[in-house]
């Protein structure tokens, strides 16, 4: 798994991963474009977009295929799905965290002209960085240095590092109905615009 918060360099590090892997990537921001294109990145269209990736990986597994999902993974609830994904496949599951300064990620963010996640404004963007529920497992990489990723040192992590024991990084995610945390966002944050999506 690759994740973290937006504009964490995560689907950057996935990308590189697969292409220098040949491993099959899967990021849930570009399923849910193409399973529902005019959504909103409402809660229910996430989960959807969730489980058809967690299925797919599942497939791909299941074909002794090795598989790359990239997503945020915040809640608790989409970790477990792909820790029972892992247990169902009889599949280790090694973890590369991104991690970015808020003011960091608020800065790409400002400097993209779209983002997948229609929803995202800078005040979401600085919160959810701010408030990640990062784990401390597998392999970090602070994207904050504006370094490139180590992909040898990734790339032998997931050679010979350890495997996450199923259930601790669900242990770490927010629980279900607190997908933004106990920390309570700002009502602005919840009430503000949404970006139009492009094209």
């Amino acid at each position: 798994m690759v994740a973290g918060p937006p504009c964490s360099g995560k689907s950057y590090v996935a990308r590189i991963l697969a292409r220098r892997t040949g491993i099959r990537h899967l990021e849930m921001d570009a399923i849910r474009v193409r399973l529902l294109p005019n959504s909103r990145h409402a809660k229910e269209h996430r989960d959807i977009a969730y489980r058809a990736m967690h299925l797919a990986a599942q497939i791909l597994l299941e074909m002794d295929h090795s598989v790359i999902v990239d997503a945020t993974y915040m809640p608790a609830e989409h970790r477990r799905e792909l820790e029972q994904v892992a247990e169902v496949t009889g599949s280790l599951m090694f973890l590369v965290e991104c991690k970015v300064s808020p003011s960091m990620a608020v800065s790409r963010f400002s400097g993209r002209s779209a983002h997948a996640a229609v929803d995202l404004t800078p005040d979401r963007v600085d919160w959810l960085a701010s408030h990640y529920p990062y784990s401390g497992k597998g392999f970090t990489y602070d994207s904050s240095e504006c370094s490139e990723p180590s992909m040898e040192q990734i790339c032998n992590y997931l050679l010979g590092g350890e495997a996450l024991r199923n259930g601790e990084w669900s242990k770490t995610g927010f629980a279900a109905g607190e997908e933004l945390g106990d920390v309570r966002p700002p009502e602005d944050f919840i009430s503000s615009g949404v970006r139009q999506p492009v094209g």
